[in-house]
């Protein structure tokens, strides 16, 4: 999967493997974001927004240009067990959809 995001995402916004996102621009802001990197899908990027907790597909575009523009920003890349219970919260809400 890394080797994957790789060919798609610019040198210069390269998304962190287990990464939490500050938004700090648009319908999102003030809001949080984990890069669920193993869940991608096509020309989309998944992610587990909070608050509220939310499973959201971003096209890959649209993160590209919030990197770029600082409007998405990592906070830190999370400690393997925090990250894991993260993913289960993804799992479980991309399950209702």
């Amino acid at each position: 999967m890394r080797n994957y995001l790789k060919t798609i995402l610019p040198n210069f916004c390269k998304l962190k493997s287990k990464g939490m996102y500050a938004i700090h621009g648009g319908d999102f802001q003030g809001g949080m974001a984990t890069y669920i990197e193993e869940e991608s899908r096509g020309e989309t990027i998944a992610f587990l927004f909070m608050p509220p907790v939310e499973v959201r597909y971003i096209a890959k575009s649209e993160v590209i240009e919030s990197l770029k523009n600082k409007t998405f920003k990592l906070v830190e890349v999370l400690p393997d067990e925090v990250y894991a219970v993260i993913k289960a919260n993804f799992l479980h809400e991309s399950a209702k959809l």
